[in-house]
């Protein structure tokens, strides 16, 4: 292993710092150059799911052999509420033909809790023109705080019209 990355937008206040990208330049930064399949080496880069259009562009260019994948598709926006950007629909076919294996559906069920738990949860999902710009939340994010809100216990099993309205701070 080279690197591990994680998203640093919400901390940085840089929008290019996804996970994708933060561990490819630290792998590229250790290694000394930006052509991380230089000299033959056979790289790989393991996420959680699809990349999102920037850091799809971050793969193609990195030099890396190879991507695994957990989660894919319509999932990952439904999960998590980040627009995934305008991604083409052969987006794996394009990264083979470019000489770069990719993997999918590889602990799938596991990658997707992963997205659905963040998705439920209230960290921000930043998306320039979601609204504010502290970020948004998805209609079904809202929701299910909002839910949360109104029965705080996991034991409550009363239907929501009768819990009544969630206390304010």
């Amino acid at each position: 292993m080279l690197s591990v990355g994680v998203n640093l937008v919400p901390r940085t206040g840089l929008s290019a710092l996804h996970a994708e990208v933060t561990a490819l330049s630290l792998a590229q930064q250790r290694m000394g150059g930006w052509d991380l399949g230089a000299g033959g080496a056979s790289r790989q880069l393991v996420v959680n799911a699809r990349p999102c259009v920037q850091c799809f562009g971050a793969v193609l260019w990195s030099g890396v052999r190879s991507l695994v994948i957990g989660a894919d598709g319509p999932e990952v926006e439904e999960a998590t509420g980040f627009d995934e950007g305008p991604m083409v629909a052969d987006w794996m076919e394009q990264l083979s033909a470019r000489g770069i294996d990719v993997t999918a559906g590889v602990r799938h069920a596991q990658a997707l809790q992963v997205l659905r738990d963040f998705g439920a949860s209230d960290s921000l999902v930043y998306y320039p023109r979601g609204g504010s710009s502290s970020g948004w939340l998805s209609s079904a994010r809202r929701a299910a705080r909002d839910e949360r809100e109104r029965c705080p216990s996991a034991g409550c099993t009363s239907p929501p019209a009768h819990r009544g309205p969630a206390p304010r701070p």
